[in-house]
């Protein structure tokens, strides 16, 4: 059965990806992210920012990637509604929405977002520390900051991302779970989908798995399957949920409880929603 199962997942993989890019789409990156309205302020950090993650040898260079970048806050919450950023370089001074208007709500509904402010005028750096920052980029020395910003974030990034330990091309890979729809159990192994259609396997049971990943927005619906609740997105006929083109069973028992948890959860991300464009 589970040499079937590997086949199956085998041909699978290799029907999309090559390894390496497999790897680099899939394997734990994190994502930087500029927001300034200046766009040839963006086209040039862009690309010293590339140069020096590359360069710096005490950094997991592999790992990150750089993008979307932003002109306005609007634009920043708009994709955190939908996508994760792991550092964001936020310019201070903006029209509409300031760089301290953008990080109240950041702070408040995206805690795990990383913020480095990044101005040319230093008066701004006392009140920037009001909104707990990462750190401070004064754009005007900008090769004197960086490399120890840079430093910094690699050893807290790689030291608290969210992964988890899967199998795929014979290779024991970190996963990032913040892209995982579902788990499904299979005997004596459950199989990790991902949002890009991706399958990864590896021994164990989903009831270890469920405490594992208590800390996070997963909910069991059923004895062989786990839930990303941030995916879900409604209940059929009271016995499924779906999550895309995916259609994950609820068993009757968990019915009453889910559908409190799913309740509570919509509406959190509602009022999420609601804050768009917050007056501040």
């Amino acid at each position: 059965m589970m040499v079937r199962l590997h086949r199956l997942i085998w041909r699978n993989y290799i029907r999309r990806f090559t390894l390496n890019s497999f790897i680099k789409k899939f394997v734990s990156m994190f994502r930087i992210s500029i927001c300034d309205d200046n766009m040839d302020y963006i086209s040039s950090f862009e690309k010293v920012l590339a140069e020096k993650i590359e360069s710096y040898s005490f950094l997991h260079s592999s790992l990150y990637e750089i993008g979307p970048c932003f002109n306005s806050g609007e634009e920043v919450l708009e994709y955190l509604g939908k996508h994760i950023i792991d550092v964001l370089f936020l310019d201070i001074r903006m029209p509409d929405m300031s760089g301290f208007d953008l990080a109240k709500v950041i702070i408040r509904d995206y805690k795990d977002v990383l913020i480095v402010f990044a101005t040319a005028y230093d008066e701004y750096v006392y009140e920037a520390f009001d909104y707990s920052p990462f750190a401070f980029l004064r754009k005007n020395h900008i090769d004197e900051d960086l490399p120890k910003i840079l430093k910094r974030l690699d050893d807290k990034l790689t030291a608290s991302k969210r992964t988890i330990r899967l199998s795929a091309f014979s290779k024991d890979l970190a996963i990032d779970v913040r892209e995982i729809l579902y788990f499904e159990s299979k005997r004596n192994y459950y199989i990790a989908h991902t949002k890009d259609g991706c399958e990864y396997v590896r021994r164990g049971t989903i009831s270890n798995l469920e405490k594992d990943l208590g800390e996070y927005d997963f909910f069991r619906t059923h004895s062989g399957f786990l839930v990303n609740l941030n995916y879900a997105e409604k209940i059929i006929e009271e016995r499924y949920l779906a999550i895309g083109d995916n259609i994950i069973p609820i068993a009757l028992k968990r019915l009453p409880n889910f559908k409190r948890t799913f309740e509570r959860y919509k509406m959190i991300q509602e009022e999420r929603q609601k804050t768009f464009y917050p007056k501040l």
